[in-house]
């Protein structure tokens, strides 16, 4: 199976969505707490861990930020944002199935 149709971890998608608003690993931090109310709280190691494979695998290019230049910026490639549109249907796809069956049984 091609990568850019295998599932992503959760955190992994999560810092994908973030990149369509932010450009670097910090502001991508604080996004995902404000936005999740604290549930995603990613360590530096997470994140720049989950940066580097996403930048590894083309889904991110580096991005020169006159508002940052003390900070690695980046954004989705067209590749990223392919793959996180996938991701987003698959994931549409499991919860539209749970609500046709398990909402009538539980």
């Amino acid at each position: 199976m091609e990568d850019k149709y295998k599932p992503l971890t959760e955190s992994t998608y999560y810092v994908m969505i973030a990149f369509l608003y932010e450009k670097h690993g910090y502001a991508i931090k604080m996004f995902l707490e404000d936005k999740t109310h604290g549930r995603i709280s990613l360590g530096p190691g997470t994140l720049y861990g989950i940066i580097n494979k996403l930048n590894e695998k083309n889904y991110l290019t580096p991005i020169e930020d006159d508002e940052n230049d003390k900070r690695n910026s980046y954004e989705l490639t067209a590749e990223g944002k392919e793959v996180l549109k996938n991701e987003y249907e698959r994931i549409k796809e499991i919860y539209t199935f749970g609500e046709r069956f398990i909402d009538k049984k539980l």
